[in-house]
């Protein structure tokens, strides 16, 4: 009887919203590995966000495959928005962002940065 109220007190109770909650966030991380954000790609009303990632990323030999692409935040006159690209999959995000150090080494895309998609908290 001993054994057994020692584990009946050491098991806590988990409700459905807390494990709906954990299943969420790791869908959501699953989903963001899949994504990168660029920063530095000139801003062109006539080109496309999607046509401005691949001819940046065909300067180092890559065809991405893409699956969305926006611009974010308000256009500006400062500075170009960032672009999130949603990637078919997570492979394809690491290659990508493990492109950045060659992009700079390139004076077309010299100011082009390659980030991971976090959230704030990340």
């Amino acid at each position: 009887d001993a054994v057994a109220s020692s584990f009946s007190t050491q098991v806590p109770i988990v409700s459905a919203q807390d494990i709906a909650a954990v299943v969420e966030n790791v869908v959501k991380t699953e989903d963001r590995g899949k994504n990168i954000i660029l920063f530095g790609v000139d801003e062109d009303d006539n080109v496309e966000a999607e046509k401005a990632v691949v001819d940046v990323f065909s300067n180092v030999g890559e065809k991405p495959h893409i699956s969305y692409c926006e611009r974010l935040g308000r256009k500006s006159t400062d500075r170009p928005r960032p672009i999130k690209v949603c990637l078919t999959n997570g492979n394809a995000a690491v290659r990508l962002r493990n492109c950045g150090k060659r992009l700079r080494d390139i004076p077309s895309t010299r100011r082009v940065f390659v980030a991971p998609d976090l959230t704030h908290e990340e």
